[in-house]
């Protein structure tokens, strides 16, 4: 799956939701290697952060990020891409990795889309132990069809990327612009509070994927506050996050952002859409939100 820097949330919750079937599939995993047992959360695999930043552009390098998570040997990971063109294009793209931990802490994944021409990543390496900011392996991306042939392969130290979890806030105002004709912009300041992972519904399974919040606005005469629940079609890929917020006055926000560093102190939002509310359509972005 790819798409052009202007991603789609419905894309992206659908990688959400096929990593979560994924890790529920099969038969009993069997219990996890020690050697491996620190692999659950994000993991910058290769390339330089951030992949897609809509104030700062110019990073036309390959890489991939992934949010693993691990139950007994066997484990999922969703991932975003960054794939050079020609003539200075980058696409964004979007991987599901399956794969096994073994008892020594070597695995081995690979992506889950299909055969060529449709794009392939797979992974070799051997695990992090619990507390480990760090592993190594060897990757190979390959997609002879489309626009963008690209094979690329090679060693990689796997980076770790830090939780969003914390409050964030953009460091001026940001203005909201009304869809409606004549209406007048409003200018709010936002700060929102991101939990990375939660047990998903139904079962005692914990996944660091899921992506829930609160956030409060100041300055809106539509909504002061709203809240996330951690479901499928939110939450964390690698570098790429993917939610949405229910707001007081009943109306939807929905975004997608990327982290701009490992240690997750700056995220950029590319665009926030609010909906179904008292003031109607309004959108904004890109900008910055700045960990408190």
């Amino acid at each position: 799956m790819r798409w052009i820097r202007n991603k789609a949330a419905g894309a992206l919750g659908m990688i959400f939701v096929a990593v979560m079937v994924g890790c529920g599939s099969g038969s009993p995993a069997s219990p996890v290697a020690a050697a491996g047992s620190g692999l659950n959360g994000n993991w910058l695999i290769t390339g330089t952060l951030p992949f897609s930043d809509p104030l700062n552009f110019g990073n036309h390098a390959f890489g991939t990020s992934m949010t693993f998570t691990l139950v007994g040997n066997q484990f999922s990971a969703g991932g975003s891409e960054n794939i050079p063109c020609s003539a200075g294009l980058v696409i964004g793209g979007g991987v599901v990795l399956t794969g096994t931990l073994a008892a020594d802490g070597t695995l081995s994944a690979q992506s889950t889309q299909g055969a060529a021409p449709l794009p392939s990543l797979t992974l070799t390496g051997t695990g992090p132990a619990a507390g480990a900011s760090n592993w190594t392996g060897t990757y190979t991306y390959t997609s002879t069809g489309g626009s963008c042939p690209l094979t690329v392969t090679g060693p990689f130290t796997a980076m770790r990327i830090a939780d969003v979890t914390g409050t964030y806030a953009p460091a001026a105002p940001v203005q909201l612009t009304p869809s409606s004709l004549g209406a007048t912009p409003q200018t709010v300041t936002p700060a929102f509070s991101f939990v990375q992972g939660a047990t998903l519904p139904g079962t005692t399974q914990f996944d660091p994927e899921l992506l829930s919040g609160s956030v409060q606005i100041q300055g809106s005469s539509c909504f002061k506050s709203g809240a996330a629940a951690g479901v499928a079609g939110s939450g964390l890929l690698g570098s790429t996050f993917v939610t949405s917020f229910t707001l007081n006055d009943g109306s939807t926000v929905s975004f997608v952002g990327d982290i701009e560093d490992t240690g997750a102190t700056r995220l950029v939002i590319h665009s926030l859409l609010f909906s179904g509310g008292a003031c109607g359509t309004i959108s904004s972005g890109p900008f910055e939100l700045v960990k408190q």
